[in-house]
């Protein structure tokens, strides 16, 4: 066996059942050094999550995740499971989190659109689909898009389609209209207002 094996089976204390599976590639290893110590690696990332924690601990642990910015439900609960949370202590942290107003989806998807807006510039139908994504729907999506403003909204486009047209000046206008449709769309732009927008530049 591989000194770097040994050592490894030495410090272990909480049994894994993937050791047998490392024991396998350890013998294909053979001499080779570098697999072996990605190996080592990941046996000791995989000892420590069985290492379990006590309620205390999580919750500590959650707060100060919710504290670094703001999160959804949903994240919170893939971290209480990550850190092997019972269910009961699940049920008593996510009471604990929605009374003490730590986590909040609709705060936190108010948040989300006005940093995508005004930061990423994205359209509303990117926004939409990406809180899709993170389990966030409905009515709090619908008025957290419905508080952007429709001006600023709309100049915010027509400054991203300038700026592109500009860079497409050599090519013929059809072109450069349908150029213009695409990426306004993969900002996730309403195609009426992309139209709406390309009648006043091209």
């Amino acid at each position: 066996m591989l000194p770097i094996f040994k050592t490894a089976l030495k410090y272990q204390t909480t049994p894994i059942i993937l050791m047998p599976c490392a024991q396998e590639l350890m013998i294909l290893a053979k001499n080779s050094n570098a697999i072996a110590f990605l190996l080592f690696k990941y046996i000791c990332c995989m000892m420590k999550k069985t290492v379990s924690l006590d309620e205390k601990e999580i919750l500590a642990k959650i707060l100060k995740y919710c504290a670094y910015r703001e999160r959804t439900m949903q994240e919170v609960k893939q971290k209480l499971y990550e850190y092997q949370a019972s269910e009961e202590v699940k049920e008593k942290i996510i009471t604990f989190l929605k009374e003490e107003n730590y986590v909040n989806d609709e705060r936190y998807t108010q948040s989300y659109v006005r940093g995508k807006v005004n930061i990423k510039k994205w359209g509303k139908q990117k926004i939409k689909s990406e809180l899709r994504n993170k389990n966030i729907k409905g009515e709090e999506v619908d008025n957290a898009l419905n508080d952007i403003d429709e001006a600023s909204y709309k100049q915010t486009l027509m400054e991203l389609l300038i700026k592109k047209n500009n860079s497409l000046k050599d090519e013929i206008k059809n072109d450069r209209r349908n150029k213009l449709v695409r990426y306004g769309l993969s900002k996730g732009y309403e195609m009426n207002l992309i139209f709406e927008c390309l009648k006043e530049i091209i």
